[in-house]
């Protein structure tokens, strides 16, 4: 589990995208808007969406930590954050809430098995060559027969 931590008045929140919170989203605001741009702007509506998603993110970044045995902290709410929030801090929380999206999205574990390219195997075998300049001489060698009436092209 990959968390943002986010200072706010003295308490880290730790951001958290998951599933809850994702689909929470979803039935909030809707799947015709992604995170980043519903909280970008400068209107009202932008502003308290990013402390609808801040607060959701550290719900669930908090009852992730929880299952995993760490000590009990609080998270504040949607009001609480609209609130205390100052502007230098709203910026702030944008960018956390952006950080946490793309880790949300994010793959943890990379591929453990590699794909083999099969045609790219398939042409390395043919060009291999066997002996250097090897293939230069040989195709000298049917020009020149060609040239000489020998060949059988």
């Amino acid at each position: 589990m990959k968390t943002v931590d986010f200072e706010l008045q003295g308490r880290t929140l730790h951001l958290f995208l998951n599933g809850a919170a994702l689909f929470d989203y979803y039935e909030t605001y809707g799947s015709d808007q992604e995170i980043v741009e519903r909280i970008t702007g400068d209107s009202k509506a932008s502003f308290r969406a990013t402390c609808w998603v801040l607060a959701k993110l550290s719900e669930q970044g908090e009852l992730a930590r929880r299952l995993q045995g760490y000590d009990h902290e609080t998270w504040y709410n949607t009001a609480q954050l609209a609130v205390l929030m100052e502007p230098l801090d709203v910026t702030r929380a944008r960018q956390a809430i952006g950080r946490a999206v793309r880790l949300g999205f994010a793959m943890e574990h990379a591929p453990e098995r590699e794909y083999e390219d099969l045609g790219l195997l398939e042409l390395q075998k043919k060009t291999k060559p066997g002996r250097p300049g090897a293939s230069i001489w040989t195709r000298l060698c049917r020009f020149w027969a060609c040239l000489c009436g020998r060949c059988s092209c």
